[in-house]
């Protein structure tokens, strides 16, 4: 079995979840199956069902290929009646030892934009500190070169600010306030085979 960590981006609304499964496309499905009604504003049974079916035709036409130059790395869309999501997910390492080189995907929420990074690093730490050092504000719309520079500043309390995601295993979050709004960024250590 494998761990997928899967984030569930609906009207505006994060949730993270971790579903255990053989394959991603049965995880993808499982993770439809197992939506939490009670956790989820504006989804129902109804709603529920719906979004399942969705899930499984889209995973025919996409045969669930992974986002471009990323790796274990998925993304589905679903359209209810009460509103649009996006479903990245993520074949998650289960292992808690650091290596030398392990792999972390960085999905950032920052103002109705989501962006995906992939990074080597010893941990999650250094891995904020390769975010910060990297990220193309050309990519960004209203992040200038002063706020990269202000972020490189802040990486020591950005580390301080990181916290484990709860309910999940190899999942991180912290948040960044930019001039020009503010940044809610998950890390995850993904499975990856050299």
């Amino acid at each position: 079995m494998n761990l997928y960590t899967f984030y569930n981006d609906f009207r505006g609304k994060q949730y993270i979840n971790q579903i255990q499964s053989e394959t991603n496309i049965d995880a993808a499905i499982l993770w439809a199956k197992k939506l939490n009604i009670n956790n989820i504003k504006y989804i129902n049974n109804y709603t529920k069902l719906q979004i399942l079916h969705e899930i499984k035709e889209e995973i025919k036409e996409k045969l669930m290929i992974p986002l471009e130059q990323t790796q274990n790395l998925w993304n589905l869309t679903y359209r209810v009646k009460t509103g649009f999501g996006f479903v990245d997910f993520i074949k998650t390492s289960e292992t808690n030892e650091y290596e030398k080189s392990n792999l972390y995907t960085l999905i950032m929420d920052f103002r109705e934009g989501t962006y995906f990074y992939q990074h080597i690093a010893k941990n999650e730490l250094q891995v904020i500190e390769k975010w910060a050092n990297e990220l193309n504000i050309n990519e960004i719309q209203t992040v200038g070169k002063k706020s990269k520079q202000l972020l490189k500043i802040n990486i020591s309390n950005l580390q301080k600010e990181l916290y484990k995601v709860e309910n999940t295993k190899n999942v991180w979050r912290f948040s960044y306030k930019f001039k020009t709004g503010h940044a809610v960024v998950y890390i995850i250590k993904t499975y990856w085979s050299l």
